[in-house]
């Protein structure tokens, strides 16, 4: 999907998340600093933004749910 003054976003949860899944590509230099600068728009936008790479899906799917959920009802368990 793409928000405007942010860019092309991997999902848009209830209008207000953000969730980016992360490969290989993401680690370069200018992918990290394009990363940020999207997340920092994001944030300054109202979006809230939770970000993972390839070894969280796949390796640690149900942390990955788990912490979309607790974003969605509004609070982080701790």
């Amino acid at each position: 999907m793409y928000l405007p003054g942010i860019g092309f976003v991997d999902f848009l949860l209830e209008g207000f998340l953000i969730v980016e899944i992360d490969g290989s590509t993401h680690l370069e230099r200018a992918q990290v600093k394009k990363d940020r600068g999207r997340n920092n728009a994001s944030t300054l936008t109202g979006y809230a933004v939770l970000r993972y790479g390839y070894h969280d899906v796949v390796h640690n799917p149900q942390k990955v749910v788990d912490e979309v959920r607790q974003v969605l009802r509004g609070r982080v368990i701790r």
